[in-house]
Formats: structure tokens, C-alpha cells, sequence
């Protein structure tokens, strides 16, 4: 029996020529239709006129089998899937010459349960062309471009826009892989596609290692011979920068050596300027699609170091929609202010002691790496209007974290910027935002002096640095576990972790290869994590210590930023807060002055943050006060 559709009377019609904007039919609301359990359902088009149609259409979940029909007779549809993937929210396409009055069929043979399809008809000439879109790439693709979503993109914007999209992407995939599944999309899709999108075809490549000359040649040639294959289909190709991606790179995006930007500027710069010159915006020397900035500026929306969340992979959708998506329906480019923006938030941030320092250099960042003239000049003098109270308000940060510390370093740094401010002019503000106050703040932090430190690193029980206790548990650790520790000089310190309610963790050593500024914690060993989504977290306490004396604890943890990914500590039953990702690297848990209970114990517990599916617990460092 035919399957229920939602609104029949979009299933049938001739689309005319989508040559430009204004040809475009108007949008309307997507028909859907439900495939019965258990049942063979159809739905039936009757064509109006002759010429060519597109029948596509969109899988809600897996399993299911299909078969397309023209008067009767099977048409040998294929269902196009990357393999070690599912079909669900992948549209589906097949192509045929028909003439009026011929009837299309798509039969859907349910697999043991209802399944939900998004059907479209799309009829034009024999000659003309659909607004039909190709997505190849790796998982950024997979997960954030989904066909519909993307669609939905393009529709908020252009509304007089009716585009189909065919997702080909493959998770995990490097750019070589990418180029080998390309002759398969061309097979499902090359009939029916007229645009292609490439998007984070060397994300894998940065996430696993940094480049070198052999590297950066092998993964040029691929990229162009993907656009080779694509264009020599007759498909019209873009691409942008690629997404900010620091698994291995540095932190701070200025300095990055080893993540997303040597690769853009050795291989996506080059090329895109080269063989696709009508994306390359010349007065600013940057891709028009910059995702790279894109991304770098909504990082703290980021579900890990490479992929996004919902809401960052609905800002990439829409800045394509709104470079490259206008450049084919209007052959115009509109300037895209990201840099704008980015500068925007750093003027807005100059007073905020948690950012002022990051977003300035972002913004400082992107303005250098504009080309000369106007524009370049006109961001950096605004950048200079704001450095001295930048440069103040990270001073105060540091004078913070040296007040909490009493380290020497810390101290140090704090007066290093406070006179970097000074120096760069800064006007006194109202009290406290004054240099003088500032510096009696410095004069009055007097160092403590410690008489046993002992160091534990979690994800790894080999940390390679002297005198560090390490721990990659397995398993489960429900009843108390303790395990004795050395102090910073080798020497066994009488005191013991005590590990209990500890559920299947997972240990990892490939977190950040540099950038800590915490100094307790050298780069080596902040890339180690361990992970743990069973439970709410694990129950830790330090045994074996003095009574009544008085330590301060330095705690690292949650090595993901974005959704799930925030870890909450707690000493002694009271939560100190959350962290997420940057505060890995720069904002350590600081707990002072924590005095030993009668039992010669402390207790330091690592549970899941506000609305966390995780644990990401890197390590503490205890310091007992000299006496």
C-alpha cells in the first residue's frame, strides 16, 4: 500500500533551471513519509513533463531496504555507503530520463521496524541542472553536515533555494583515504551533483603527527588530486582553511607549530591560491571560507580537540552558506567580517582578567596575518588602543594565581606583566585598577616555604619524569586501595593514595604536547589523562599524613573542552569548582592551606562537572607547609 506522505502535493511538478537566485522555485516545507514494520510500502510521482529526475531521499535510521521503479520496471538502485558506515541521515539519489505520464516508485521494504524517510522529486530539462551539493571529507563532515542539516543551512539564508546534498563523508579518514573514496562517491553521486564541498580534509593528518617536507608533499598531491577527480566531473569544488585543530599542536594559537596552521600556510594556502583563485580573498591574504578563524574564535563550543559541538557546526554551515553558497547562486562574494569580529571580542574582553590576554592575541594573530594595507592597519591600531589594558588585567590574573601559589615563579610573572602594562602606558582606573595597588598586591605576597612535596600524575605508570608517582588503573577499584608514594627527591614519604568507587578507566597519554603554564606540571606530563564516563567519578584520600599540619594541594583535570567534558574537584567534601579544557593548561585547581584531620588524612575526590558525562583527571601535587 502506498506509505502516508505529509504533503503529496510537492511529490510532483517540473523545477526549472537553478541558473540563478530568482529561477529558483520557492521553498517549501520537506515532505516526509513513514515506512511501516513489518511491510512493503511505496510512494508514486507522476511525471509531468519530460526531461530528467533526481529522486532523492533521506533514511532516518539503518537497515532498511529500497528499490526505485520507473513504469514497472526496476531501476538497479544502490544504496550509496561509505564503507564501515550506516545509511541513516545520508540522502540517497538516483537519476532517470522519463517522459510525461510515466510513474516513479520508490518501494521500501521495512526491516522489522518503522523507519522515517524524507523523499524528494526533483524534475528539470534534459540539459538543465539541479542545486545539488557533493560533501567529502572526514568525521567533521560526517557528524556536523548532515544532509539535512545542511540543507537547512542554505534554506535560512538563500529561502528561494531548494538543494539536495549527498554526504560521502568517512569518519576517521585521512586526506589519502579521502582521495580513494572519491571515484565511489562519483559513482552514487556524480550524475546528480553539480557543486562539491571539501571540508577538514586534513584534520586526521594534523591530529596525528606534525608535518615535515615528505608529509607536506604527500598530502598536497592528494588534495589536488581530489579536486582533480571532482573537477574532472564536471562538479564546481570548495573549500576553505582548515578548522583550528590543537590535539598535538601548541595552545597558543599565535605560536602554533604543530596543529592546523602549519599545514594551512604549507598546504591550503598554496593550493587554494593556485587552482582555486575565486576562493582566495587577496586584500586580507586569507581563504574567503576561513574556518580556521571560525573555529579558533568559537573554540570554547569545540566537543574535543578536533570535533565540534551542535552549535559550532551550525556556525560553520552557515558562514559556508554565506560565502560560498552566495558566490554560486549570485557569482558575488560578501565580505565576511571575521576578523572584525574577533577584534570586536577582544576590545569587549580588554577588562575580563579570565580572557583579556587570550582574546587579544587571537585578534592580534589574525590582523598580522592580513596583507598589507588598509584593513591590516586599521585592526592593529585598534589592537594597540586596547594592549595597556590588556596587558593590566593579565597582570592581575597572575597576581592572583602568585597570591594562591606563594610560588617564586608565579610572583615573578605577575611583576613581569605588571611592568609590561606600565611600561605600555596604562591609565589608572578606579580602585582596586590601579598600578600602585597592584604592586603593593605583589610586595605583600611572601613566599611559603614547603618541607615535603610529593607529585602524582594520573593516565600513565611510567610518567618518564623523576620523582613522579604515576597510576593508569584498569578495571574496577570499589574497595580502598592504597598505594605508597614517593616525595620530589625519590625518597618514600610514609604516605599513601588510597583509591576506592573507581569504574573501568581509561588511560591516555596523548593529550597537549606543550604550552602548560602551570608549574607544577611540565608539558610531559600534562598531556597524560585519565578518562571515566562509568559512575560519577572515583573517591581518593591521602593517607599516612601529620595531624594538624597544614598542606596546599595543586589538582589538574578535564581534558576536553565543550559538551561533557568538565570535571569538578573536592577536598575534604568541598567542591572547588569546575574546569574544562584551557584550564588544563593554565588554571590548576589551587586549594591552600588545607589542615590534616585527626586521622592523618585529606580527602581529594574527582567527580563529574555541571552537566559532564566525564572524568578527566590529569593529577595533584601535595606540599606540606615547613613548621
Amino acid at each position: 500500500m502506498p506509505a502516508t506522505v505529509a504533503t503529496s502535493s510537492g511529490l510532483s511538478g517540473s523545477q526549472s533551471a537553478l541558473a540563478s537566485a530568482s529561477a529558483a522555485p520557492k521553498s517549501k516545507a520537506r515532505p516526509s513519509a513513514t515506512i511501516a514494520s513489518g511491510a512493503t510500502d511505496w510512494i508514486e510521482w507522476t511525471v509531468q513533463a519530460s526531461g530528467k529526475a533526481l529522486l532523492s531521499f533521506i533514511p532516518r535510521s539503518s537497515g532498511h531496504g529500497f528499490a526505485i521503479s520507473l513504469d514497472g520496471e526496476d531501476q538497479n538502485f544502490a544504496k550509496a555507503i561509505p564503507v564501515g558506515t550506516g545509511e541513516s541521515n545520508r540522502r540517497q539519489a538516483h537519476v532517470m530520463t522519463v517522459t510525461a505520464g510515466q510513474k516513479i516508485r520508490l518501494i521500501t521494504a521495512a526491516n522489522g521496524a518503522a523507519c522515517a524517510i524524507e523523499p524528494l522529486l526533483h524534475l528539470i530539462p534534459i540539459s538543465g541542472p539541479w542545486d545539488a551539493h557533493l560533501l567529502i571529507g572526514p568525521s567533521l563532515l560526517q557528524d556536523g553536515y548532515q544532509s539535512s542539516a545542511y540543507e537547512s543551512s542554505i534554506r535560512a539564508v538563500f529561502p528561494n533555494r531548494d538543494p539536495v546534498a549527498f554526504n560521502y563523508a568517512r569518519t576517521g579518514y585521512t586526506i589519502a583515504q579521502i582521495d580513494g573514496i572519491v571515484p565511489q562517491a562519483l559513482v552514487h553521486f556524480g550524475q546528480a551533483a553539480r557543486y562539491a564541498w571539501c571540508g577538514g580534509l586534513l584534520a586526521n593528518d594534523i591530529a596525528n603527527d606534525a608535518p615535515d617536507a615528505a608529509k607536506i608533499s604527500s598530502r598536497a598531491a592528494s588534495m589536488a588530486a581530489i579536486v582533480d577527480k571532482l573537477e574532472g566531473a564536471g562538479l564546481t569544488v570548495g573549500m576553505g582553511s582548515t578548522r583550528y585543530i590543537k590535539y598535538s599542536g601548541d595552545a597558543v594559537p599565535a605560536i602554533q607549530t604543530t596543529g592546523t596552521k602549519p599545514y594551512d600556510l604549507a598546504i591550503t594556502f598554496p593550493f587554494i591560491q593556485e587552482r582555486l583563485p575565486q576562493l582566495w580573498q587577496a586584500d586580507i591574504d586569507r581563504p574567503r571560507y576561513d574556518e580556521y578563524l571560525l573555529t579558533l574564535n568559537s573554540r570554547d563550543l569545540h566537543s574535543d580537540y578536533i570535533h565540534g559541538s551542535s552549535a559550532q557546526y551550525a556556525l560553520e554551515r552557515t558562514a559556508i552558506a554565506e560565502t560560498w553558497h552566495r558566490f554560486l547562486y549570485t557569482g558575488t562574494w560578501s565580505y565576511t567580517p571575521q576578523i572584525e569580529r574577533i577584534v570586536v571580542e577582544a576590545e569587549e574582553a580588554a577588562t575580563n582578567e579570565a580572557d583579556a590576554f587570550v582574546r587579544y592575541i587571537e585578534a592580534d594573530f589574525a590582523a598580522i596575518g592580513l596583507g598589507p594595507g588598509g584593513p591590516k592597519e586599521a585592526f592593529r591600531a585598534r589592537l594597540a588602543a586596547i594592549r595597556p589594558t590588556t596587558l593590566f588585567f593579565e597582570a592581575k590574573r597572575l597576581i592572583a594565581v602568585a597570591e594562591a601559589s606563594k610560588a617564586p615563579a608565579d610572583k615573578t610573572a605577575a611583576q613581569n606583566a605588571l611592568d609590561a602594562a606600565r611600561a605600555a602606558g596604562f591609565v589608572d582606573r578606579a580602585s582596586p585598577d590601579t598600578i600602585a595597588e597592584q604592586q603593593t598586591r605583589i610586595a605583600a605576597i611572601a613566599g611559603a616555604t614547603f618541607d615535603q612535596i610529593v607529585q602524582i600524575v594520573f593516565g600513565t605508570a611510567a610518567p618518564g619524569v623523576a620523582n613522579w608517582n604515576g597510576f593508569a588503573f584498569s578495571g574496577n577499584t570499589s574497595a580502598p586501595t592504597p598505594h605508597a608514594l614517593v616525595d620530589d627527591r625519590g625518597a618514600a614519604s610514609d604516605i599513601s593514595l588510597v583509591v576506592e568507587n573507581l569504574l573501568g578507566p581509561s588511560n591516555f597519554t596523548n593529550g597537549p604536547q606543550s604550552g602548560s603554564q602551570i608549574a607544577e606540571f611540565p608539558d610531559p606530563l600534562i598531556r597524560s589523562v585519565m578518562v571515566i564516563s562509568t559512575g560519577n567519578g572515583f573517591d581518593a584520600k591521602l593517607t599516612g599524613l601529620v595531624p594538624g599540619r597544614v598542606y596546599d594541594i595543586v589538582a589538574v583535570g578535564s581534558g576536553n573542552s565543550g559538551l561533557g567534558r568538565r570535571t569538578a574537584l573536592f577536598v575534604n567534601g568541598v567542591n572547588q569548582g569546575d574546569r574544562d579544557e584551557r584550564d588544563r593548561l593554565a588554571n590548576p585547581w589551587r586549594v591552600s592551606s588545607v589542615v590534616v584531620d585527626a586521622n592523618g588524612e585529606i580527602g581529594v575526590d574527582f567527580f563529574k562537572g555541571t552537566g559532564s558525562g566525564y572524568v578527566y583527571a590529569v593529577g595533584l601535587v601535595l606540599k606540606r607547609h615547613a613548621a
